[in-house]
């Protein structure tokens, strides 16, 4: 059955798998399952989308406390 695969965009470990969904043809014979379908697929490009950014750009460290400068 074939399916439906959204991955995130990272190369170096060949992307996760954010969303499977095995699908058949005669699914799309119905409206409900069509509408119901681009919403989960949306749902999964915006995760896969943060994950890929957050990866690409890590979160900064927190400052250390500096002493204050003399003068």
């Amino acid at each position: 059955m074939p399916q439906l695969l959204v991955v995130t965009d990272l190369p170096e470990d060949g992307g996760e798998v954010v969303y499977r969904e095995r699908i058949a043809s005669s699914d799309f014979e119905s409206r409900h399952f069509t509408d119901q379908l681009a919403e989960r697929l949306d749902w999964a490009v915006k995760d896969a989308n943060e994950l890929s950014n957050r990866t690409k750009c890590p979160a900064p460290k927190p400052n250390q406390e500096s002493a204050p400068d003399r003068i």
